[in-house]
């Protein structure tokens, strides 16, 4: 193992599946767009792996009364000056859905320390931030994996073609 390896080795998720069928309003925040009103029922809640993370993901799971499934995706950050930000998507089932998220890029969410790729910026100085920010990334990567893993584990969501 290495430095790389045991610093995003077992990442640990909290996945909660909520039991109640009864149909709630919902009012889902967006960045940058309008909100998304519903009722329906919260499906199931998830959170990634916080500690020592600047970037991870948590992902909320909804049924509309007309049986459609929301998906609340969250990016939250602990780098200063960066906001949270937040996706709802709408899908006509869980399968569509599981397909969205599968192909959701997390690499986007990763930040870009000031000053890499400035004309100005030492040789050296900036091959150790960009080796840096290749870790940040597969952390983030990787958390946001095993966080659908779980989440699919949980809702028992199969890939039908089993590939």
């Amino acid at each position: 193992m290495n430095a790389v390896t045991d610093a995003v080795a077992a990442p640990t998720t909290a996945v909660d599946i909520r039991d109640d069928d009864s149909a709630s309003p919902y009012t889902l925040r967006r960045t940058g767009r309008r909100a998304v009103r519903f009722e329906g029922c919260h499906l199931l809640e998830a959170v990634g792996p916080t500690d020592g993370r600047q970037v991870w993901h948590d992902l909320n799971l909804y049924r509309t009364r007309a049986g459609s499934i929301v998906v609340e995706l969250i990016v939250r950050r602990s780098v200063p000056d960066r906001n949270d930000t937040a996706r709802v998507e709408t899908f006509a089932d869980l399968q569509a859905a599981a397909a969205w998220l599968e192909a959701y890029c997390p690499a986007d969410d990763a930040t870009i320390p000031a000053g890499l790729g400035a004309g100005d910026t030492p040789l050296p100085w900036a091959v150790l931030q960009a080796v840096q920010l290749r870790q940040r990334v597969e952390r983030i990567e990787m958390d946001y994996r095993a966080l659908l893993s779980d989440v699919f584990a949980a809702m028992d969501i199969t890939d039908p073609a089993g590939a």
